[in-house]
């Protein structure tokens, strides 16, 4: 393989790379933005609205629970 060919494939693959860490970058920002949003405005709930939106059935509430402030205990 010449030296300029490698060069050139190993360039394009850098650009490819961070142009999908650009990508994910934003998403990942995108979605924080969301989730502090959502805690945010699920606080201004009674507990008692928020215990009903946590579904027990999950094998691990404890996300939904952490969103909604809700002690994982209660149902």
């Amino acid at each position: 393989m010449e030296p300029s060919k490698a060069v050139k494939e190993y360039k394009e693959e850098l650009i490819k790379s961070q142009k999908q860490n650009e990508r994910l970058t934003a998403l990942v920002g995108k979605v924080t933005v969301e989730k502090e949003w959502l805690a945010k405005k699920l606080k201004s709930l009674g507990l008692s609205n928020r215990k009903q939106l946590v579904e027990f059935k999950l094998s691990s509430p404890h996300m939904p629970c952490s969103l909604l402030s809700v002690n994982q205990q209660c149902q």
